[in-house]
């Protein structure tokens, strides 16, 4: 689980799927009698019982800074964009 691999606090994006939004921090982690991982996050997410399907999605975010002057964007025929965007990992404020 997230417990053995991040070794510091580790910061989520908590997004409903009614479009609220919880910044948390992953404080501490355990696992269960039935081998689920528990979260202990930074604060109480005040929405009342939340179930998964009301989830929409759950983020990892990392503090990154550009590690280039330049940032590169090529179109194909179609017009889609794909970026290339160096980018490296910085310490927590």
């Amino acid at each position: 689980g997230i417990g053995r691999f991040y070794h510091s606090a580790l910061d989520l994006l908590i997004w409903l799927a009614n479009g609220t939004k919880h910044y948390v921090q992953v404080v501490d982690s355990a696992v269960d009698v039935n081998g689920n991982e528990v979260l202990v996050l930074s604060a109480t997410i005040t929405s009342p019982s939340i179930a998964p399907a009301d989830v929409r999605q759950i983020s990892i975010l990392s503090l990154v800074r550009l590690d280039a002057d330049m940032v590169k964007i090529t179109y194909d025929a179609a017009g889609y964009a794909t970026m290339t965007v160096p980018a490296i990992g910085v310490p927590d404020l």
